[in-house]
């Protein structure tokens, strides 16, 4: 009899929390949704997946899938962008404008011709919807994962020419062997360009009957970096097509290395070389002439006679600081190399230090100090109130800084007007920075009525 009032209890009891959990069950927002019913306040991109795993195919093979998505927003959705990370893959969107409701796809297609192994795609996808944040803001990124498998085996990847003299003999091989025992033949071959030529040959090793190819390059093939690729059809049934990239670099006689600077930001006269080096052929390296870029110098020695020639670029004082980008040209007196073009790229920092680099006044008619620190040996020489309803006053130096105060004149501020904005002219003899603008503002005190 004193068992029964315990076990009621616990049937209660277990009665209660079964209740408990259905009706939080029955509560509980679905995953990445709300509780309340209806679409999200503006434009919203919701994918079914944005991962797919395509499993393992053969070398050759075009696979094609679909991102399926909705706008689950009560504004249009905008797709503005969608960018592949390789060229292996192509991307369509059936629609870039979806209202409220409203579903789509982007239908992927990925060319495994050129790949092996294990191979991760990412495909960005720049919408108007400012939650997506996968890679930045309104972006979010889908992703094919695959693995690669060659029933050929092909050696190298890549017919590389990685220093190439125009007119020289160069020629490569690549080899191609089945995996397993049937033979395969090479049915046509070609290549992108006109200037690497490509022929196939039939192959025996280790007892299996494949096929090899021999690449050259034309004696007249274009100066410059070298991107092109060999197509193979072949007779394997499961693998009818190979695609073998070609690389390079061809150049002259003579060659300029590197082939962009990039002077140190902190050094206000930094310099930097490029060398001319002769690869071939005999005789001075023929000089022509040298175009540095605004702002900077230059001055050529000869390092080797004969073989090497050093060209100093130097900036000069006088270039303002910021961020710059130009162009060394340096002309030669040889028909194969006549001009070599180098990028010049980088930041100069500003020798004159500001704080803080613009005044925003708090207080307008306290106004708001500005230092300035100067290189050794030089001087302010003034400052003037350039645009705006300010003044400038010119205070004493403090442990070595200079200093002013800006205060906003409220005799030349306009009737009912917004926020005050000026420029402070500072007139160094700092070369290159001898006209300092900074930016001024303040909102003006309303005066009391």
């Amino acid at each position: 009899m004193g068992a029964m009032p315990c076990t009621d209890r616990v049937r209660r009891t277990a009665a209660l929390v079964a209740g408990l959990l259905l009706a939080a069950l029955v509560q509980a927002p679905a995953p990445g949704g709300s509780a309340a019913a209806g679409p999200a306040a503006g434009p919203r991109v919701r994918f079914a997946t944005k991962s797919i795993d395509l499993g393992t195919i053969i070398a050759g093979e075009v696979v094609r899938r679909r991102f399926a998505f909705t706008n689950a927003g009560d504004a249009p959705l905008e797709i503005r962008a969608v960018k592949p990370s390789c060229g292996c893959t192509a991307a369509l969107v059936s629609a870039e404008r979806l209202a409220p409701g409203e579903s789509g796809q982007i239908e992927v297609r990925y060319d495994s011709a050129d790949r092996r192994g294990f191979q991760r795609v990412r495909i960005l996808v720049i919408t108007n919807d400012p939650h997506e944040q996968d890679a930045g803001a309104y972006t979010s990124v889908l992703e094919l994962r695959v693995e690669v498998r060659s029933l050929l085996e092909v050696l190298p990847l890549t017919a590389y020419f990685p220093s190439v003299v125009r007119g020289s003999q160069s020629t490569g091989e690549i080899t191609v062997l089945p995996s397993e025992d049937r033979p395969v033949r090479a049915l046509e071959v070609r290549s992108t360009s006109p200037f690497v030529l490509v022929r196939s040959e039939p192959l025996a090793r280790g007892g299996k009957q494949g096929f090899k190819l021999l690449v050259s390059l034309a004696p007249d093939i274009p100066l410059g970096r070298l991107e092109e690729r060999i197509e193979v059809r072949t007779d394997h049934e499961r693998q009818p097509r190979l695609r073998i990239p070609v690389l390079g670099l061809v150049h002259g006689p003579i060659i300029a290395f590197p082939d962009r600077l990039q002077l140190p930001p902190h050094e206000p006269e930094a310099e930097a070389t490029v060398a001319l080096e002769r690869v071939a052929g005999e005789g001075p390296i023929p000089l022509e002439r040298i175009e540095p870029p605004p702002g900077f110098e230059v001055q050529s020695r000869e390092v080797l006679p004969g073989k090497r020639t050093e060209i100093v670029l130097r900036r000069t004082a006088g270039l303002p600081p910021g961020p710059y980008a130009g162009v060394l040209r340096i002309f030669l007196r040889e028909p194969a190399a006549p001009l070599f073009e180098i990028a010049v790229l980088g930041e100069k920092w500003p020798q004159v230090r500001l704080d803080p680099p613009a005044l925003w006044l708090a207080e307008p008619a306290a106004g708001a100090i500005l230092r300035a620190a100067l290189p050794a040996g030089h001087r302010l020489l003034r400052a003037e109130i350039a645009a705006g309803p300010f003044t400038v006053e010119r205070l004493a130096p403090d442990r070595g800084l200079e200093r002013l105060r800006v205060r906003l004149d409220p005799e030349q501020v306009p009737p009912a007007s917004g926020v005050a904005r000026g420029l402070l002219l500072l007139r160094t003899d700092v070369p290159g920075e001898q006209a300092i603008q900074v930016v001024l503002g303040a909102v003006p005190d309303t005066p009391s009525r």
